[in-house]
């Protein structure tokens, strides 16, 4: 027989559930590494407990006024502002976020393409495009374009790229 967790009224409706008494509390263990290794940021926010710190000790107090632009990369699907037809298929939830894995920097643009760079040149080395924004009308408010995802197990690594 399982023992029912004790439950403890709050306002009526609401209920705080408490181990069973003479239980012990679970412990919590971290099934997954949550620092970020040097020179990678695989997820949003670094490393799977986006804890959105880095270890790197590059940029010091006494360099911090020395950098500068490396590169700049742009895409070719940014539509054009001015163009009446091109208005109607902006992205307006364009909110992606670039990561680092593998020695490879990936971005996703505005219309899904996702884009893998070399992350000390600026240069494009590969990209795929799901050809979401073709021949579609699309949505109220714009395609809304997040992020990508960075798999890696014994088969290899993966980049994974989710679409409306």
């Amino acid at each position: 027989m399982v023992d029912q967790p004790e439950t403890t009224p709050i306002a009526s409706t609401r209920l705080i559930a408490k181990p069973p008494s003479g239980r012990p509390h679970p412990q919590t263990e971290r099934p997954f590494d949550y620092s970020t290794s040097y020179g990678d940021w695989p997820a949003y926010g670094g490393g799977v407990g986006a804890n959105k710190y880095a270890p790197f000790d590059q940029i010091t107090q006494e360099n911090l006024d020395k950098l500068g632009i490396a590169w700049i990369w742009e895409w070719d699907d940014s539509p054009d502002w001015t163009d009446r037809s091109t208005r109607s298929k902006m992205p307006d939830g364009f909110k992606a976020t670039p990561i680092m894995a593998g020695g490879r920097l990936f971005v996703r643009s505005r219309y899904s393409v996702a884009v893998a760079l070399d992350p000390v040149t600026g240069d494009t080395l590969w990209s795929f495009d799901p050809g979401t924004g073709e021949g579609r009308r699309p949505p109220m408010f714009g395609f809304t374009t997040r992020g990508l995802a960075y798999h890696q197990d014994a088969s290899g690594a993966r980049v994974l790229l989710l679409t409306t």
